[in-house]
């Protein structure tokens, strides 16, 4: 078992906490760029403010055991499909 972070100070995104949540894997982030809507789902990451002061609550949250350090792997078709959906309804399209 074990954890991800994401310590991002501005907006980016390489695919790192995509693969890990793919992989089981739970962890936390900093809530910058399109970060904070692809890990929305508190039960699997931790969000944080870009700060050193919040990426310090959210390790030491994880640490406590706030999240399972191991999720379940979710089918990525499924994902796919509740995003699209997700997007969908905020355009007020659905």
């Amino acid at each position: 078992s074990g954890a991800w972070v994401r310590p991002c100070p501005a907006r980016s995104e390489s695919g790192v906490a995509s693969v890990a949540l793919a992989a089981g894997r739970a962890g936390g982030s900093t809530n910058v760029g399109g970060l904070a809507e692809q890990l929305a789902d508190p039960t699997r990451a931790l969000l944080c403010e870009p700060t050193a002061e919040g990426l310090t609550e959210a390790l030491l949250a994880l640490l406590k055991g706030k999240i399972p350090l191991s999720v379940e792997p979710r089918d990525p078709a499924v994902g796919w499909r509740e995003m699209a959906m997700s997007l969908l309804r905020q355009a007020g399209l659905r």
